[in-house]
């Protein structure tokens, strides 16, 4: 399998091309290289230049896309991110890190600090908080898996719950504390299996809808994962995180290898596929955007990405070719062409919260 990436950021692009082998080993070419290296801090900890909007996600069979971040901002678009506009009432002032929308319902289910569970069932315009979560840690990251009602939730100190009820009640999976935050987790596709990376490099798979927990062992870095993502309709999973770590694995997670190339200066914090494709975009620190494409076989350039500080979060637009993303500053970026351009959205507001 060849391999390639593209890379969008202020000031920043760069191309690169991989040979025929399925060890991916690309060289890079810089066109003009960016002085920046500004690194995030740990997410949950960010300072007051931190990004307002923390996580988004598109309403299945609709034009509704939400987003939401620090001290219980709420934002919601009805024109598939074009405008948007704050909820008010927001339940919480907390910062909310993670959003999930449930495969083809109006359900959305959001978690964040100090365990904090937001749901809503009217396509997120109207928020109620789930009193009866079970610990007090942040919870950095929810996944729903297809075809049912589980939901799973990660984070402070490797804590995982579990929902079989759509996010109404909350147990605490076995096996899943490890002492390093678990910062993503990923479903593999009508597999029942799951991916939760964290700090220190840190795997957990689950081959049971997330009911139990292994670490992986032998993962080939230290550095600290921040994002996972399964590849739809194959067994390829990649794991992204600080200083350019890429990791790649071919039997859902059972075993990682490293992958060379990535820039090191740059923070991965967030990949999505791209509308059930084999298409990853990640993106990260530095306005940094980072294409896949068709396992490397084609390649063109990319415009728009103006972004100057760190993109936290991607979300793909089901049954479309329309990709979003926001970062700080109240940033929110969007594509029509699966990534390949990608053009900033003014006038966002934040309301109160800015």
């Amino acid at each position: 399998m060849r391999w390639g990436w593209s890379i969008i950021s202020a000031g920043l692009m760069m191309a690169v091309s991989a040979g025929a082998t399925s060890d991916w080993t690309p060289s890079w070419q810089t066109i003009p290289q960016s002085s920046s290296t500004q690194q995030p801090p740990e997410r949950g900890e960010w300072t007051n230049t931190t990004p307002v909007l923390l996580t988004l996600a598109a309403v299945p069979n609709t034009d509704v896309i939400v987003a939401l971040g620090e001290l219980g901002a709420i934002l919601r678009s009805e024109d598939r991110g074009l405008h948007w506009k704050p909820i008010d009432g927001a339940p919480t002032k907390l910062h909310i890190h993670s959003v999930v929308a449930m495969p083809n319902r109006d359900l959305l289910v959001a978690v964040g600090d100090s365990g904090a569970v937001l749901r809503s069932d009217d396509k997120g315009a109207h928020w109620s908080r789930i009193e009866n979560a079970t610990t007090g840690l942040s919870l950095l990251a929810v996944v729903a898996l297809e075809n049912a009602d589980v939901l799973v939730a990660v984070g402070g100190n490797g804590i995982v719950l579990r929902s079989e009820d759509s996010g109404a009640h909350w147990k605490q999976a076995e096996g899943g504390t490890t002492g390093n935050p678990l910062y993503a987790v990923a479903a593999v596709k009508n597999t029942g299996q799951l991916i939760a990376v964290g700090a220190g490099g840190v795997i957990l798979r689950s081959e049971d809808k997330g009911a139990h927990w292994n670490k992986i062992e032998g993962v080939p870095t230290k550095q600290t994962l921040r994002a996972v993502a399964a590849i739809p309709n194959t067994n390829l999973l990649i794991a992204m995180g600080d200083a350019g770590t890429v990791l790649r694995s071919d039997d859902r997670g059972a075993h990682w290898k490293q992958i060379q190339g990535a820039p090191q200066d740059r923070n991965f914090l967030a990949v999505a596929a791209a509308n059930n494709t084999d298409l990853l975009i990640a993106v990260g620190s530095g306005g940094v955007i980072l294409r896949r494409e068709d396992k490397g076989a084609h390649w063109s350039p990319v415009e728009g990405a103006t972004a100057r500080q760190a993109i936290v979060a991607v979300a793909s637009v089901p049954n479309t070719d329309l990709l979003l993303a926001i970062g700080q500053g109240g940033t929110v970026l969007r594509s029509e062409d699966r990534g390949a351009r990608w053009k900033q959205v003014q006038g966002v507001s934040i309301g109160q919260h800015l």
